[in-house]
């Protein structure tokens, strides 16, 4: 081989690197895209949990409410 077949292969091997890394650098702002994604929807999950753990509290606070403005009797609620 000559000084210029080594010198053409070793740039080709350079530019097939810058290629493969060009790829790997999008693939991972993909991957960043995504986690963001993900981070924003279990945002909501917690934030719809919370919510729905307040509405119970409420739910069971009126309904202790209740019991007590009928004394201890629930036999209403089907607790015979």
């Amino acid at each position: 081989m000559s000084v210029g077949t080594n010198f053409l292969n070793i740039v080709r091997g350079s530019l097939a690197i810058v290629r493969h890394s060009a790829v790997i650098v999008r693939h991972s702002a993909v991957i960043v895209r995504h986690s963001a994604v993900i981070v924003r929807c279990s945002a909501v999950i917690v934030r719809c949990s919370l919510a729905i753990a307040g509405h119970s509290a409420v739910n069971v606070h009126r309904f202790l409410v209740t019991v007590t403005s009928y004394g201890t009797d629930v036999s209403y609620y089907g607790a015979t």
